[in-house]
This record gives structure tokens, C-alpha cells and sequence, in this order.
């Protein structure tokens, strides 16, 4: 499966999609080879505190702070905020429906030509209905853009999902296109 970026100027991470990529330890990688800016609404920055530091030690379970400093200072991260009327508005209809991080990130997409990658069931339906000519994605699309793209191998992948499901404690729902592949990685060591 390969994404089609089509006309959007930059994709914008909602909280969880932000922490599963980060838990994968290849964030700097993965923003590297997309072929669009990536963004994260203020408000999303202060939601994504931590993940887990994972591995098998007995501190596998002990909080790591997440710091995006690095990735904003380099510009591979850009930090967005509401600007217009139009897109308050656009927020505060999309707070009655979905929580605060997932609503900035999808006005901002509606004014400002970005997709939205988010894992959130509620936003996937409400962006379905609300905006269907803005591109949604998953984490597990983007990740396996990355393993196209980059042509990394079994191991590399595996290692990061797992990374993922230990660290972010997330795996993709059933209704995920790409749910067969992500196990399929899991499985053969």
C-alpha cells in the first residue's frame, strides 16, 4: 500500500500518532523521507509527554520524556498554532465531537492543506464525515512507507513495531488495512 500524498503541503501528527512514532526510535528516519513538511499543533505537544522506556530490564516500564526539541530545532518538526477565525471556528466544532489535541490538529489540516495521521477510531469517523478531501493516515501507513521507501529490512521493521507496542502501548485496531502486514512483521523473527 503507498501513500498518495497528492496535494498536501504537510502532514500533522495528533497525539497518539506522534507517540507511537516516537516509541518507534526512528522518528528523525521516518520524517526524512516523507515528501512533505510534518507539523504537530501546540496543543499536541503538551499532550505527548511520555512513553515508555521499554527492553526487558525492570525499568522497561518507567516513564521517558518525549523531547521534541531536537526534531523542531533541526525543522523537521514544525509547531503549528490557530491563527485565523476560521480555523478557531473550525476547532471549536470539532471539540464538541473529539478531544482538544485531535481537534486543533484537524482544523489546522482544513485551512491549511495538511493530512491528518491519527490511530483515534472517533477522529477517523468524524474526519470521514466532516472532510472527506482531507488525506488521513494511520501510523501504520506511515510506517510502512518508511520500510518501502527505505527498503529496511525484516529486522529493522520488527524491531521498531515492537519498540512501538512497548513503549506507546499500541497496536493497530481491526479495522486497520495494514494490520496483516504489522503482525506478519511481528511474527517472523
Amino acid at each position: 500500500m503507498t501513500i498518495d500524498f497528492g496535494a498536501c503541503q504537510a502532514v500533522l501528527l495528533d497525539c497518539c500518532s506522534l507517540l507511537n512514532l516516537y516509541a518507534s526510535r526512528r522518528l528523525a528516519d521516518i520524517l526524512q523521507v516523507l515528501p512533505v513538511r510534518c507539523a504537530v499543533a501546540d496543543v499536541v505537544i503538551g499532550e505527548a509527554t511520555y512513553v515508555l522506556r521499554g527492553g526487558d530490564g525492570d525499568d522497561a516500564a518507567e516513564r521517558e520524556a518525549v523531547d521534541l526539541r531536537p526534531f523542531i530545532a533541526f525543522g523537521r518538526v514544525e509547531v503549528w498554532h490557530l491563527e485565523t477565525d476560521a480555523e478557531f471556528t473550525s476547532f471549536v466544532e470539532l471539540a464538541a465531537e473529539i478531544d482538544d489535541g485531535e481537534a486543533v490538529t484537524c482544523a489546522l489540516s482544513f485551512h491549511r492543506a495538511g493530512a491528518v495521521v491519527t490511530d483515534d477510531r472517533k477522529t477517523l469517523r468524524v474526519m470521514a464525515r466532516a472532510a472527506s478531501r482531507i488525506p488521513i493516515f494511520t501510523t501504520s501507513q506511515l510506517l510502512e512507507y518508511w520500510t518501502e521507501s527505505t527498503h529496511a529490512d525484516n529486522d529493522s521493521s520488527r524491531a521498531m513495531l515492537l519498540d512501538i507496542q512497548m513503549r506507546a502501548r499500541f497496536v493497530p485496531g481491526k479495522q486497520d488495512p495494514l494490520l496483516a502486514w504489522w503482525e506478519s512483521l511481528i511474527r517472523d523473527p
